[in-house]
């Protein structure tokens, strides 16, 4: 039974991460980093990238889009002044101007700079297909840098693509670019590149700070309006020695995109944060599907373990506790060191290990359960061969027994021997517990008190010899309640004697009413070596009847937890003795009245009636 659900839990991990590995199912884990991002919260840019923003004021104030290129022109005349770093035209230029002069002008200012990264978009990899900027521009230009940016597959964009290899030449994003200006040699160039965190299709993720507004931002119009007044002195601020990006934010100039963070970032935000990644280069890592796998395989591994072992609250505890130690330490992982591991497989891995662990133990005590069920419905048919089937057949004697157990077996007995010359015993008696402890010492009751001759012992010898047989048998702890009665119907007479047992209630037919024999007693039997058991005698004439019962009689409960009680016993027993004429007749009154008494509550203990009727 230990390898079967050992091995049902551990297919479930490498179920899970094939279905996440070949994307057959969405886990959401894309949000699950979007979450990442959101928990940790907006941080500002890094200081060395400054936004200038072609916005709806700028083209209220410059005129309508497209400008002409002499106006991009004074723009980065007027920051060359200012000596920033590098600069990145987020506007593409793939169509010459209607009027040429106004490409001359640009392209010349382009080359002044020698600092600008221009733009192009590539619409096909294979075979490559570009609009590139037209030649004038791409030959003043610094560089060239594609601007495409791929979403995932939910619409977010989370990647940006390192470089792109052709066959005949390599392209390069405008941000890596620039890393790559910054380096003096090739080879230096080779090995910041080769540390990068690429995937296979040369992607990185994007380290977003927060939306566009986390970077140093100022409108287009601004920076042109403040050249020769005061505010000049400002601009050089903003501007010395930093990466400026040029780019839309007017309405109906750009396609707004969806980030970790919102769905309506313009384009240059998205190309800012790409630069804010490599600036910075707090890069986020994947980490490999070996350790994904072996992550899901330990967290089965580890709430199987646990469940099987402990309660299913506890285990259902456990699994929530692992589960939020789990997402903290993962957050911490991305937070600090820029770890991206898997969350919600690992968060569904718990939960169905945990369901599937608790199903099995289910299944498992359900099996058990049955076995244990099918041995105790053995036990009890064993058990009903030790208790006599068949009714005395005697002129004088009405006799019948009923026992019904509390559970599959019991502890309750009774038995009878005819003597011969007219003369029976009977017996009851009722073993200390209930179930199958109190079956096997009602068994061994029943075997030693039928391997002693009783034939001419009275009822009290009879007690003796079976209490001394009981004590050496040692079975510690338990004991035996016991009544034993002598019917002499030649005489009239009857002799009992009752070691710690239930009282006879008896009925007297001349008077028509019954009463509880509250008689000496002994001592209930297999505790105590030296006990003594009196004999009694009473006289029995024809149309008197007595009941013996086990104490699972009285003690049965109603729903509201009122006690049968021997005083409603005898009642019942006066009303069914005067209106039947037989034994069995009576006993099967009294259990109909218990039923009607306990209506939807168990009993709790066996339950025993013998009724003796002279006739």
């Amino acid at each position: 039974m230990f390898r079967r659900p050992f091995l049902l839990v551990l297919g479930i991990p490498v179920l899970l991460f094939t279905l996440h590995y070949f994307q057959w199912i969405d886990f959401r884990e894309q949000d699950a980093i979007d979450l990442r991002f959101r928990l940790r919260g907006e941080k500002s840019a890094s200081p060395e990238i400054t936004l200038i923003e072609i916005d709806d004021a700028s083209i209220a104030a410059v005129g309508q889009w497209p400008w002409p290129r002499s106006v991009h022109a004074v723009l980065l005349e007027v920051l060359s002044r200012f000596n920033p770093s590098s600069i990145f035209f987020d506007v593409l230029f793939t169509e010459s101007s209607p009027d040429p002069p106004e490409d001359e002008k640009l392209s010349f200012a382009v080359k002044k700079s020698a600092n600008i990264i221009l733009p192009f978009y590539y619409y096909s990899e294979k075979p490559f297909g570009a609009f590139f900027p037209i030649r004038s521009l791409r030959e003043a230009a610094r560089g060239t840098g594609y601007v495409n940016v791929e979403p995932d597959r939910d619409g977010r964009l989370r990647h940006a693509r390192a470089y792109l290899e052709t066959g005949k030449e390599t392209f390069y994003h405008p941000a890596v670019l620039w890393k790559s200006f910054q380096l003096e040699s090739p080879q230096a160039r080779h090995d910041w590149l080769g540390r990068l965190p690429l995937d296979r299709r040369h992607y990185f993720w994007i380290n977003y700070p927060g939306p566009i507004h986390s970077y140093k931002r100022i409108p287009f119009g601004q920076v042109i309006a403040a050249v020769g007044t005061d505010s000049e002195a400002k601009l050089k601020e903003l501007f010395e020695n930093q990466i400026v990006i040029i780019g839309h934010t007017a309405t109906g100039t750009t396609d707004l995109k969806a980030t970790p963070f919102t769905a309506t970032d313009p384009g240059i935000s998205i190309q800012a944060a790409i630069f804010h990644t490599l600036v910075t280069e707090k890069f986020l890592r994947s980490s490999h599907e070996i350790i994904h796998f072996f992550i899901l395989m330990g967290l089965a591994l580890l709430i199987w373990q646990v469940t099987t072992l402990w309660t299913p609250i506890k285990g259902l505890i456990f699994s929530v506790c692992t589960a939020l130690a789990y997402g903290i330490l993962n957050f911490l992982l991305f937070l600090g060191a820029g770890w991206i591991l898997p969350l919600v497989v690992p968060f569904v891995t718990i939960g169905l290990c945990y369901i599937t662990t608790l199903f099995v133990k289910y299944l498992e005590v359900r099996f058990q359960g049955e076995l244990i069920r099918r041995e105790l419905t053995t036990a009890a048919r064993i058990q009903e061969a030790f208790l006599p089937q068949e009714v005395p057949q005697m002129k004088q004697l009405d006799v019948a027994f009923a026992c019904k157990f509390a559970k599959q077996v019991g502890g309750d007995l009774y038995d009878w021997l005819d003597l011969g010359q007219g003369r029976l015993s009977l017996c009851i008696g009722d073993v200390s517990g209930k179930g199958v402890p109190a079956a096997l010492y009602m068994a061994k009751a029943m075997s030693d008190f039928r391997g002693k001759d009783r034939t001419d012992l009275a009822p009290g010898k009879v007690c003796e010899n079976l209490n001394g047989a009981l004590v050496r048998g040692g079975a510690s702890g338990m004991f035996l309640t016991f009544f034993y009665t002598v019917i002499d119907a030649a005489h009239n007479q009857l002799l009992f004697s009752n070691a710690g047992h239930e009282h006879m209630i008896f009925y007297d037919g001349k008077r028509e009413a019954a009463q509880i024999l509250k008689e000496e007693q002994g001592r209930p039997l297999g505790l105590f070596e030296e006990s003594d058991y009196p004999t009694l005698e009473r006289q029995f004439q024809k149309g008197d009847a007595f009941l013996l019962l086990s104490d699972g009689v009285k003690e049965l409960r109603s729903p509201k937890g009122e006690e049968f009680g021997v005083k409603r016993l005898k009642t019942h027993f006066e009303k069914g003795a005067r209106e039947f004429s037989s034994s069995d007749a009576i006993i099967r009154h009294l259990f109909q009245e218990m039923e009607f008494f306990r209506k939807d509550s168990l009993p709790h203990d066996d339950r025993t009636l013998v009724c003796v009727r002279y006739v």
